[in-house]
């Protein structure tokens, strides 16, 4: 065990730079009911609650709000602050009264009663703690320690020892007791001991202050864990516990109040009027960073942005925006204006006064004074043949290695000389006055070439060359001849030009920007990201290879070796005190600024932080004024409800100027703003929505998670789907039973209507039939006729004979509508015999029968055929030349749909014939009669329709023939 007895850094003289942190006050801004505070914690929503002699505050980032006693909390001051697992948030007041915090509302802990019964009035509620994983709530006063089951609400306490008042502290499932004595010990007069047990009240280990401390120990121990480590605040020492042994007791100079580790391993320790320490990676013998001082800080909170949040018992509450930021110069209240910063090798040196130059080595500055009485601060430093340059715009000087005697170098006429900066070039050392560049050997000063205008800044290009800026000039110095030739003229002063370590070269302006030097000729640099950037006072290159802009907007960074670079930046909003920047430097791992502040440091890791995302919640929902809960909207809304009420809590500590971004699905496309956390809707029409609310995104921050409501607007009762089924139900029942009404009406009428109309189609039928048979009777009694007149007497009675056979196959016939197919052929076949004897067998006959065609079965109407063929001898082949034998050929086809009837002869065609009968003054009647017939079967059976197609038949473009194909409906011919 060691025990470490030390002042720190205040009691070393004059040689250290002060680390602070900069924080900067909530009262600024907000109102605080009480600058007493005690414990600040964040809950699992991302708000910040800190206790306070004047009741309980909870904060957004944008607004405060009090618990006291107007809304829940009897009592007047709260001390102590835990939240478990059920983001319950438990406070112990001043009374002694338990109470916790859930979904807006202070309710009264059910075991309140009895832990303030097993107390004393004289005992002062201290601390809260949340272990075993949310299930055991730890209370401790000034002298008793109680374990809450929250499950059970079950509560256990520790024995009280009569030499000893104790706290208790629990991780995990193991409670460490530490146990402070106020009575002597019998061995010694003036003991001091500190014991420590375990959950049996077992003695583990007894820690023995008597020679440490003449004063008395506290009876508040502040207790913190990381890994295998435990850390015991008690009074002016910390003690910390490797497993059970105690490996180190360290004294502080005023009594600990608040210990903290955050995720980075740093260790924060509060102190009364002392302030706050910071001690990197936990290291307690290291020189701490401090801030806050004089002020006694009783709460730290460091959370997982880097932000520090402390209370307070004099000022209420602080913050500071991140703690990779330190200021080296004091604190920034009292800071000096660091101008100029300059690393050379891993030397690092800048100036706060006129009378010297200052070198920083680990935080540690040596001051090194300039002889004379100068009003203006060096400008530029360079290592030269073992020997250290200086340059201002009073004076050069020069010193050895040591800075152990600065030397002012002087004109031959024995005046000071002085620089803008210095530059070495090809191993000579050059520096540029405001009218002449010149050349330095050893203490003397030759004067290279003249300047026909005063310059600002200026660097070597290549060779003789010099690139040289005037307040509105930019131009080009031969050195070797002296002359000067100007490349463009400027639109604002030039503050630097600077060339990389790839000889780039830029141009930095006061007031328009970047500019970058190329092929004897500048443009504008052009990147986004440096549309602020505008009054620019440094530019530097560092390790990184960044290029770094020094400017009154902040620090800009971005890689010049990339197209499109992606620019960085850091500003207040970062963390700086200051945008205002006037130089850059690198040094021993960390970034350094000098600010109009004063001068800070900062670790590489402030670039790798990403931006915030704020946290949005609902808050409250009024319907028509009246508060309702978020689940209501899982129901239909009324109709007739005007307006919908939607409030939000947004925790955002980056951006205090916040809006809500919204869309309502069903009522617009585009988003709309709203500048208030709350959103109202108003006159909403019946309907299913959608509403989407988040935070934008800024440049502090990320955009929000979006919260979305769904709900739905009810129709009204006409327009409810129930009083609308009844309704239809209703009309159809009045119009079916129309509809029946009606529908047997017209069946009655179609009925007899339909009766009447087959009456006729028959009669028509019968009546067309009658016309034909006649018509044919009429051509077969002139063919007899004919052979009487011509004596052929045994022709006659041949020919007579087959004419009887015929009629009575006819007549018989003519006793049915529809006859099978092989009936039909008889018919024909009777009748083309009579023809053929007629024409003395001038024509042949053929029928042609498909095998899917059953001719017994099939049936057609009677006398169907016999018209075409009629036709096809006596103006089809009858009008050849007697030398042509004439061929008529019918052939019987089936498709899944129609009987094909098709009959063909080899005579004149149509047109011929046509021309034939026009001479003859003949008028055909057995194809019209024909197609009557068909038309009347068609409406008698409903059937489909009944088709004739007549066509030529050609061959080699001569018409030798006709076609006609018949198409009867296969239902027709199936009917029974």
């Amino acid at each position: 065990m060691r025990i470490i007895f030390n002042w720190f850094w205040f009691l070393i003289t004059g040689v250290s730079f002060a680390q602070t942190l900069h924080f900067e006050a909530i009262s600024t801004n907000f109102d605080l009911p009480s600058k007493e505070c005690y414990n600040i914690v964040k809950d699992s929503k991302g708000f910040l609650w800190w206790s306070s002699e004047q009741g309980l505050s909870v904060f957004n980032g944008s607004k405060i709000k009090v618990f006291n006693r107007q809304n829940g909390l009897e009592d007047k001051a709260s001390y102590a602050l835990a939240e478990d697992t059920q983001n319950r948030l438990w406070i112990y007041g001043a009374n002694r009264t338990i109470y916790f915090h859930k979904n807006g509302k202070i309710h009264k802990a059910p075991f309140s009663d009895f832990i303030k019964a097993k107390t004393s009035s004289f005992e002062t509620p201290y601390s809260l703690d949340v272990t075993n994983k949310g299930k055991i709530l730890v209370i401790n006063t000034n002298k008793s320690t109680f374990e809450v089951d929250l499950q059970t609400y079950k509560v256990s306490s520790f024995s009280n020892y009569t030499s000893y008042n104790f706290v208790a502290f629990q991780k995990t499932n193991e409670t460490i007791t530490l146990k402070s004595s106020f009575a002597h010990n019998p061995a010694s007069k003036n003991s001091r001991t500190v014991g420590i047990v375990d959950k049996n009240n077992k003695l583990i280990q007894t820690i023995d202050l008597t020679k440490s401390s003449n004063e008395l120990i506290s009876s508040r121990p502040v207790v913190t864990q990381k890994g295998n480590n435990t850390y015991f605040a008690i009074d002016t020492y910390l003690v910390v516990l490797t497993g059970k042994s105690v490996s180190l007791i360290k004294k502080f100079p005023q009594r600990i109040l608040s210990i903290s580790i955050d995720k980075q391993n740093n260790f924060w320790i509060g102190m009364r009027k002392k302030g706050l320490f910071l001690y990197k990676n936990s290291d307690l013998n290291s020189m701490p960073t401090c801030a806050l001082t004089d002020l006694s800080v009783s709460g730290i909170l460091v959370d997982e942005n880097q932000e520090v949040w402390c209370t307070t018992l004099e000022k209420g509450v602080f913050r500071c925006r991140n703690a990779n930021f330190k200021w080296l110069s004091g604190s920034p209240e009292n800071s000096q204006t660091y101008e100029i910063l300059k690393t050379v090798g891993n030397r690092m040196f800048t100036a706060n006064n006129p009378k010297s130059i200052v070198e920083l080595n680990n935080y540690r500055q040596i001051s090194y004074t300039i002889p004379g009485s100068f009003s203006e601060m060096f400008r530029d430093i360079v290592r030269h043949n073992d020997k250290w340059y200086i340059a201002s715009h009073q004076y050069i000087a020069v010193t050895d290695s040591k800075f152990s005697k600065i030397k002012l170098l002087q004109t031959n006429s024995g005046s000071n000389q002085n620089a803008l900066s210095l530059h070495l070039v090809d191993k000579q050392l050059y520096f540029l006055n405001i009218r002449f560049l010149g050349k330095i050997k050893g203490t003397a000063l030759d004067t290279v070439a003249t300047f026909p205008f005063k310059i600002r800044s200026g660097c070597h290009l290549e060779g003789n060359k010099w690139l040289l800026a005037s307040s509105d000039l930019l131009c080009i110095l031969d050195s070797k001849t002296g002359k000067t030739k100007q490349i463009a003229k400027m639109p604002d002063p030039v503050t630097c030009v600077y060339s990389d370590s790839k000889n780039r070269f830029w141009i930095a302006t006061k007031g328009s920007g970047l500019y970058k030097f190329q092929n004897n000729s500048i443009q504008k640099y052009v990147c986004n990201g440096l549309e602020d950037a505008l009054y620019i006072s440094d530019i530097k290159q560092h390790p990184d290879n960044f290029l770094w802009l020094s400017t009154h907007a902040g620090i800009y960074r971005f890689d010049p070796d990339k197209l499109l670079p992606r620019v960085e930046k850091i500003t207040k909003e970062q963390g700086f005190i200051s945008n205002e920047i006037y130089s850059t430097a690198f040094n021993h791992g960390l970034y350094y600024a000098a600010t109009s502040e004063g001068l800070c440091s900062f670790t590489p890791e402030i670039f790798k932080t990403e931006k915030t995302k704020p946290l949005l919640y609902f808050s409250e929902l009024l319907i028509d004024g009246k508060r309702q809960n978020l689940n209501s909207l899982q129901k239909e809304v009324p109709y007739g409800i005007s307006t919908l009420y939607f409030k939000f809590d947004v925790v955002d500590y980056q951006n205090s100027n916040r809006y809500l971004r919204y869309q309502l699905s069903g009522t617009q496309s585009k988003n709309r703003l709203s500048s208030t956390d709350y959103v109202s809707l108003d006159n909403l029409k019946p309907g299913k929505y959608q509403f989407k609310v988040w935070v934008p995104a800024t440049s502090r921050n990320q955009a929000s998670r979006a919260l979305v409501i769904d709900f739905e607007i009810a129709k009204p009762f006409w327009q409810q789907l129930g009083f609308i089924i009844f309704f239809i139900v209703l009309g159809l029942v009045a119009i079916t039973l129309l509809f029946r009404f009606l529908l047997n009406r017209y069946k009655q009428k179609e009925r007899e209507k339909t009766q009447l109309h087959k009456l006729i189609a028959e009669s028509k039928l019968a009546a067309i039939q009658a016309q034909m048979n006649p018509h044919f009777i009429f051509n077969a009694i002139n063919a007899i006729q004919n052979y009487v007149l011509n004596n052929e007497s045994d022709l006659a009675y041949d020919y007579l004979t087959q004419f009887s056979k015929l009629i009575r196959k006819v007549l018989q016939n003519n006793q049915s509508r529809l006859l099978p197919i092989s009936d039909e052929l008889e018919t024909l076949k009777l009748y083309v015999s009579l023809e053929q004897l007629r024409f003395e067998q001038a024509f042949e006959y053929e029928v042609i029968i498909d095998k899917n065609v059953d001719i017994f079965q099939t049936l057609i109407p009677p006398m169907l055929i016999q018209p075409y063929i009629e036709n096809a001898i006596w103006h089809g082949i009858m009008a050849k030349p007697k030398q042509t034998k004439g061929r008529i050929t019918v052939e019987f086809l089936t498709t899944t749909e129609m009987l094909l009837i098709k009959i063909s002869d080899n005579g004149v065609g149509r047109e011929a014939s046509q021309q034939l009968k026009r001479s003859n003054n003949h008028q055909s009647l057995g194809m019209s009669i024909s197609s009557a017939r068909l038309e009347m079967v068609q409406r008698l059976y409903e059937t489909k329709a009944i088709s004739i197609e007549v066509t030529d038949l050609s061959e080699n473009g001569q018409i030798n023939g006709t076609l006609v194909q018949i198409s009867i409906p296969v239902e027709l011919t199936l009917d029974s």
